[in-house]
């Protein structure tokens, strides 16, 4: 990623290919095939015996939303191959 954390070109080219290659559904919400890639890759704070743990194991993803509803879905950034597994370790 770029200096700015948001998803280079290559980056989302990428994920839409990956995207592409399992037949990308009609958004679960609304219907709409209106996708869009997400700049950022985000990743959910662990939530362990009733607290929210903002340290250890990170999973990084990607994000494809809807642009007619909002609807966010999220990929496994290491899965897709824009994270490498020691890098994710780190996050």
């Amino acid at each position: 990623m770029t200096a700015d954390t948001r998803l280079t070109p290559d980056e989302k080219r990428r994920f839409a290919d990956w995207l592409n290659a399992r037949s990308i559904k009609a958004c679960p919400m609304c219907g709409k095939r209106n996708w869009a890639i997400g700049d950022h890759l985000v990743a959910p704070i662990p939530y362990i015996a009733g607290e929210l743990v903002s340290e250890g194991t990170s999973y990084p993803q990607a994000m494809l939303v809807c642009g007619n509803c909002a609807h966010t879905t999220y990929f496994n950034a290491v899965v897709i191959g824009l994270v490498g597994r020691t890098a994710a370790n780190k996050e």
